[in-house]
């Protein structure tokens, strides 16, 4: 269910983090490891959870290592 809410296939193999959207956290990592793993993981889709002053940042890394399409970023739910 929660896959079909984020517009993630059934199928899909999902990797992320939860936590606030700065460097010592270290988001960047996660994208580069995951455009790596993307080359033999084909179904692979990469969620991170939270806020912060990174998020642009992020999401341009997400678009150069080609991984826009299989990146999903909600901030937090609000209360």
């Amino acid at each position: 269910t929660l896959k079909s809410t984020l517009g993630i296939p059934p199928d899909a193999l999902v990797v992320g983090n939860i936590g606030y959207l700065v460097a010592q956290k270290d988001h960047s990592n996660l994208l580069e490891a995951a455009a790596i793993a993307l080359r033999e993981l084909p179904n692979l889709w990469v969620v991170i959870v939270g806020p912060g002053p990174l998020k642009e940042h992020l999401l341009e890394k997400a678009r150069t290592l080609a991984l826009a399409d299989r990146l999903v970023m909600t901030g937090y739910p609000s209360r």
